[in-house]
């Protein structure tokens, strides 16, 4: 974001009137200084007024001084006054300089118009069933395609559900029987350098980030801290925490203790806090397709050998081959499959895969995807 000041300082009428650039008007209210903040994709009021505001409640008062009506109206290149009188002691990206004639700090530059292209962070571009947002500024609100989790939403879904949502370059998806808060989802400091925190009561999520992303996932008895990772945190309803990374390292922190957990390991913490591991995580099934003929009727499918140490499998099917867009997914204990559950789904292409599950409750990466198509 490019933060952009002027000064509202108001004495004149005939002042006014010889520094049009330099003073701004806000009717209805007595003359103050102000600063003007430019809004940028994927930016939200909560978000804006967390970075420059003594506090993020006081979002409302942006919403009054601008005369905006509904805080999700906000859009890319809008420009917000923000008075003074609510900034923290040091707004970002600001110093008391002089105003030259256009508008820039006097004897500078005029500024390039151009700004970076930032993700839509926090847009939600895959919904499953239904997800609830069950506080926040939009409480009871069903989750849809294009709308966007915010700092302070807590989310359910139900036991078929799954919603999917874009970090910029990278995403999370959040699995069945979750509930979750959003502790923060921003970019910040000059860098945009995104952080999202996000707290786990039950359930699952699953993350791939790139390097650079500061993410935070806890519980009440575990917490995660990565630089960018592929992760999956689960938190079942006895209190058990498992941890298992599919890419790149993170620190799973639980009671004083930390452990670095790397690639091709997990972890599992108890409801006391006490963690075991870093443990292997269990080899992934190998899937071959597999067309059984019963009945006169062709059945398409797959099979896989027993994997050592494997306790059951679970099954995914997504409508993309990055599973970034998961529809299913379910304990299975036998070693094939039939693709004929997918009849009841709407017509197209889906993606199948499988995870291996050990004693622990570890999960395998997953394997190899199958595709199959639905008429």
């Amino acid at each position: 974001m490019r933060l952009k000041v002027s000064t509202g300082i108001i004495i004149f009428t005939a002042l006014l009137m010889a520094l049009p650039v330099l003073i701004s008007v806000v009717p209805g209210r007595a003359a103050e200084q102000f600063i003007t903040v430019e809004v940028q994709k994927g930016d939200t009021l909560w978000g804006i007024a967390q970075r420059y505001l003594k506090t993020p409640g006081l979002y409302k008062e942006i919403l009054k001084y601008n005369n905006i009506k509904n805080p999700d109206l906000i859009k890319p290149g809008m420009k917000l006054k923000i008075p003074v009188r609510l900034l923290k002691k040091k707004p970002p990206g600001t110093s008391p300089k002089p105003v030259g004639p256009s508008g820039q700090p006097a004897g500078e530059a005029p500024a390039s118009t151009g700004t970076a292209q930032i993700g839509p962070l926090g847009k939600i571009f895959h919904v499953a069933r239904d997800a609830v947002r069950v506080s926040g500024a939009h409480a009871d609100e069903v989750l849809r395609v294009g709308s966007a989790l915010r700092t302070g939403d807590r989310v359910v879904t139900d036991s078929l559900s799954f919603f999917s949502v874009s970090l910029g370059e990278g995403n999370f998806v959040v699995g069945p029987d979750t509930r979750l808060m959003v502790v923060l989802l921003e970019r910040m400091g000059e860098k945009k350098a995104l952080k999202a925190y996000i707290k786990v009561i039950s359930g699952f999520v699953r993350f791939d980030a790139p390097v650079g992303t500061d993410i935070r996932v806890r519980s009440e008895i575990a917490g995660v801290r990565a630089n960018g990772a592929g992760f999956s945190f689960r938190v079942e309803e006895e209190g058990r925490n498992f941890v298992d990374v599919y890419s790149g390292r993170i620190e799973v922190i639980s009671g004083d203790l930390r452990n670095v957990v790397g690639v091709g390991q997990g972890i599992v913490v108890d409801s006391e806090g006490v963690a075991d591991g870093p443990l292997d995580l269990p080899p992934a099934p190998a899937l071959v397709k597999q067309d059984v003929e019963a009945g006169g009727v062709l059945h398409h499918g797959a099979r896989w050998d027993h994997v050592p140490g494997a306790a059951s499998y679970r099954v995914e099917v997504a409508l993309d081959s990055a599973f970034e867009r998961p529809v299913y997914m379910a304990g299975y204990a036998g070693n094939s499959i039939d693709f004929n559950f997918l009849a009841t789904y709407s017509a197209g292409r889906y993606y199948i895969r499988l995870i291996s599950v050990n004693k622990k409750g570890l999960w395998s990466a997953p394997s190899n995807p199958l595709s199959y198509t639905t008429r």
